[in-house]
């Protein structure tokens, strides 16, 4: 969090605005001395915008809603306004960390939220993400805990197949096996880690953001990508 605060205080306008989950917006509030979106207890309002963006398979609806976060709830009536341009071209940055992905779950309930049936649409039966798992190449394969990589990228385990989604130079190249999950090999700092994906949630913005380097976004560049031994901190900017 420090690192990446940091480099966001060095490289960015006073006016900047950090969206983060809710749990660490006060240390973005501290160590940048920059505006932050939720700051660091939970605001009913900000989180379900957050989760609803992060959730998102559309990218439009997602830089919407991150707009009427950096702006404010009037964002939507200031159409044509000088105040609306003067909003948006504040940069805005969306960070991610190794703590989020372990709120998947939380993201995706909160973020699909029907408020007529006062329920998630979201399937709760089956876990979004799940199975993190550090990577060790051996031999031309690779070892994600009870998975193995070949080199043609077939993910397998005790003889059962399970797509896979793993990078290739600047790509990303996804073998499709129609099955429920996917597993995800991702780079994290100088070595690489995977997860479980459900596959209905591979095209959201989060998933997009935090394992495929924004893969398929026009409108988020990556910022940085710092990984400690404790965590993985990357953040993107809207453009």
């Amino acid at each position: 969090v420090f690192l990446t605060a940091q480099k966001i205080n060095k490289e960015s306008g006073a006016d900047a605005v950090i969206t983060s989950w809710w749990d660490e917006g006060h240390f973005y509030s501290a160590f940048s001395n920059r505006r932050v979106t939720v700051a660091g207890y939970p605001n009913a309002r900000e989180m379900y915008l957050i989760a609803r963006a992060l959730s998102a398979d559309d990218e439009n609806l997602s830089l919407e809603i991150f707009k009427e976060l950096n702006c404010g709830p009037n964002s939507m009536a200031m159409k044509n306004s000088s105040d609306e341009d003067n909003c948006s071209s504040s940069q805005h940055f969306i960070v991610l960390s190794s703590w989020a992905k372990r709120y998947a779950n939380s993201i995706f309930i909160m973020g699909s939220w029907n408020f007529e049936k006062q329920a998630p649409d979201f399937d709760e039966s089956s876990p979004a993400i799940f199975s993190f798992s550090n990577c060790v190449a051996s031999q031309g394969k690779v070892n994600c805990g009870e998975f193995e990589i070949n080199e043609s990228g077939d993910a397998s385990s005790e003889g059962r197949n399970i797509s896979s989604i793993y990078p290739s130079g600047s790509r990303y190249i996804f073998k499709n096996k129609k099955t429920k999950y996917v597993l995800i090999l991702y780079k994290a700092g100088s070595s690489y880690e995977s997860a479980i994906v459900r596959r209905d949630l591979i095209d959201s913005v989060f998933v997009k953001l935090y394992f495929l380097d924004g893969a398929g976004l026009r409108n988020f560049k990556k910022f940085s990508d710092i990984s400690t031994p404790a965590k993985r901190t990357v953040a993107y900017e809207i453009v």
